[in-house]
């Protein structure tokens, strides 16, 4: 797949993918497998960019099971019969083992990708054909590990191993694995945008699909 490819140029375009998407709203599945809760559901979702997040969780009969709302760094719960829950979150903090920067990334149709200009970054293709990215800072290595398929004549993510060292604290990696399918190729504007994601870590999966979906292109 990468043969020959310019590894910044593969970047590039991979990280490209869902950038123009403004908004998203539509239903889907979703499935998640903790040691504290596992279970499928339906689900209701609205996000905008950059960090807007609204996720109405249903029982199959359409009830409202919860509401999650989410606003740049403030997360409200809502239950039937139960009091409102509202707490304030950081965006390294998880859910199911997924840091909410990725959720966001994730439900507007986006692979995660550094957040460094390219200059910034080391950027190789490995022995095994994989496309790999670090990026550093004083004390934090994140390192993007991706797996790439052909779509459309474009590099699209297979896989992706995501992985964040800080060199400060005494404590073990963050370690995420993603995988991607149904790339989006049915809209007026082509997105490739991902229509079902899985995440993995030690904390638990996630399964995700989308049953149908609105985009919403920025101006």
């Amino acid at each position: 797949m990468l043969h020959n490819k310019d590894p910044k140029l593969a970047l590039h375009e991979i990280c490209q993918i869902g950038n123009n998407i403004d908004e998203v709203r539509g239903s889907a599945w979703l499935k998640i497998k903790s040691p504290n809760k596992s279970g499928q559901f339906p689900a209701n979702i609205f996000v905008k960019s950059p960090n807007q997040l609204q996720l109405e969780v249903t029982n199959l009969l359409g009830g409202r099971e919860a509401f999650i709302e989410y606003e740049k760094d403030k997360v409200k719960i809502e239950r039937p019969n139960q009091e409102t829950t509202q707490e304030k979150l950081d965006q390294s903090q998880l859910w199911n083992g997924l840091p909410l920067q990725w959720a966001m990334t994730l439900f507007l149709g986006r692979f995660p990708c550094p957040s460094e200009k390219e200059e910034k970054l080391i950027i190789e293709i490995t022995d095994k054909d994989e496309l790999k990215v670090q990026q550093q800072n004083t004390h934090e290595t994140e390192t993007f590990l991706y797996q790439l398929r052909q779509w459309q004549d474009k590099p699209w993510v297979k896989t992706l191993i995501w992985e964040k060292k800080n060199s400060t604290k005494n404590e073990n990696a963050q370690h995420v694995s993603f995988s991607f399918d149904r790339p989006e190729d049915q809209q007026e504007e082509t997105t490739l945008s991902p229509k079902k994601w899985e995440t993995v870590s030690s904390h638990g999966e996630i399964k995700f699909r989308w049953k149908d979906r609105q985009i919403t292109f920025k101006p």
